[in-house]
């Protein structure tokens, strides 16, 4: 998805929220393959929940373009899923993308 992205856009920044070390560390595996079809983007790599990212000082005054939250909604509870579900559209100007995938993340295309 980023790469499509990139395609249009001359630069992107984005922000990782996972907070299991393996699927970010494979997220940043994945961005090192392919750093050429990536030159543009910038990373902000947070290994945290969605949750805590509410609770501490995170500047949501700060509007995003594209929000891609692959993950983040699996570990939320489900009585607290429109909370956080309404927090990440407050912070979207543009897109955004839910949707949880089991297994592995394999592409970024």
């Amino acid at each position: 998805m980023l790469i499509r992205l990139r395609k249009k856009f001359r630069t992107i920044e984005c922000t990782v929220v996972e907070p299991s070390d393996e699927r970010i560390t494979s997220y940043k595996k994945l961005v090192q393959e392919r750093k050429d079809a990536l030159d543009g983007v910038t990373f902000d790599w947070r290994q945290t929940t969605l949750q805590e990212l509410c609770k501490i000082n995170f500047d949501r005054s700060k509007k995003f373009h594209f929000v891609c939250a692959i993950h983040s909604l699996y570990y939320i509870p489900k009585q607290e899923l429109d909370y956080y579900v309404k927090t990440l559209f407050e912070w979207t100007e543009g897109i955004i993308l839910l949707m949880h995938c089991p297994g592995n993340l394999t592409s970024l295309d």
